[in-house]
């Protein structure tokens, strides 16, 4: 038989945690929780519940610790990924600026050349114009001539 403390003192735990144990598994330990003098003390069997109760929690805290590691190193490949796919895209995006503006400067000396042929169609028509009056006149000056020449 061992009082509380000792049996704190064996399995590395506080007093707390043992009586929380012991109320957390009063039936199972009902029997082996003996008062003597407002002393609790805990037979052997007890013991040996209150340490298996104790080693489900270190194994549950240790799967914790393995599933948080391994939930830290996804978050850290997580990490790496999105700042590989922020570059990707801001790669892309400059990409995307830069054909923007290839497009438009080429876009706008086309629309130069447009202007440019405008001007040069215009005047083209304008000395058609001229010259199909320069040659109206030179025809009536040649029928003129030739109906002086005629009399």
């Amino acid at each position: 038989m061992y009082k509380v403390i000792e049996v704190a003192n064996m399995l590395g735990v506080s007093k707390v945690t043992i009586y929380k144990k012991m109320e957390i598994y009063k039936k199972e330990l009902k029997s082996h929780i003996h008062k003597k003098q407002n002393i609790t003390y805990i037979d052997d069997k007890g013991v040996d519940i209150i340490k298996n109760s104790l080693s489900i929690l270190s194994l549950n805290s240790e799967l914790e610790v393995e599933y948080k590691k391994k939930i830290e190193l996804i978050e850290k490949k997580l990490e790496k990924q999105k700042s590989g796919l922020s570059k990707m895209s801001l790669d892309f995006n400059r990409t995307l600026i830069d054909s923007t503006n290839n497009v438009k400067s080429y876009i706008r000396m086309l629309e130069n050349q447009i202007k440019f042929k405008k001007r040069e169609l215009e005047h083209k028509n304008l000395l058609l114009k001229e010259f199909k009056e320069l040659i109206k006149e030179n025809k009536n000056r040649i029928n003129y001539l030739e109906d002086i020449l005629k009399k």
